[in-house]
């Protein structure tokens, strides 16, 4: 025999317990006593809820995921140019989505910070990006739309704006105005 069931204690919560039982029986074959033990099995199953929590969450996450790179896909390889140039936007929306997916995974998922995001999209220029605000986290679905915001950006800072000479900076700033129900997000891009 085994079944699971809880158990309410003195305080009042309930516990899982895992109880098994064997028959024993004597020489005629008759049912003498049983034989079990009941097992505390309350952090197991705790645990495999939040497994099936977790794997259900990646699932959403994935399909999520799959509709942000259709969509790059969609908007990348639409337009005016060249299957090389199409190519290559294509690759690098999808590397900074890529490094919005690690900023995601250092914070479990949550969210990412904002300067986080723009840490690992200029590491090639961190010396000409000065990146100043307050510590912000982002969820993790505005967390994928802003690192696509700021590579394009960068991108195009470094094709044609400040980082395409030696000498060129860029200053970025974001803050909370209005904090409350009113807040905004200001972000500001200066080359």
């Amino acid at each position: 025999w085994e079944d699971t069931f809880p158990l309410r204690g003195k305080d009042g919560n309930y516990r899982w317990f895992l109880s098994r039982a064997v028959p024993i029986r004597d020489a005629a074959g008759n049912l003498v006593r049983w034989f079990g033990t009941n097992t505390d099995i309350t952090n197991e199953r705790k645990a495999e809820e939040r497994q099936l929590l977790l794997m259900n969450e990646l699932a959403h996450r994935g399909k999520n995921l799959l509709a942000v790179i259709q969509s790059i896909a969609s908007r990348s390889l639409s337009g005016t140019r060249s299957l090389t140039e199409a190519r290559d936007v294509l690759v690098n929306r999808i590397q900074a989505l890529a490094q919005s997916q690690s900023a995601l995974l250092n914070e479990g998922f949550e969210g990412a910070p904002i300067a986080e995001i723009i840490r690992l999209e200029f590491q090639g220029f961190s010396e000409r990006v000065k990146a100043v605000g307050p510590e912000l986290m982002l969820n993790s679905r505005v967390a994928q739309t802003f690192a696509l915001l700021v590579h394009e950006l960068a991108t195009n800072a470094t094709k044609y704006g400040a980082l395409s000479g030696p000498e060129g900076q860029v200053s970025i700033r974001w803050s909370i105005e209005d904090p409350g129900t009113e807040a905004r997000f200001k972000f500001h891009w200066q080359e």
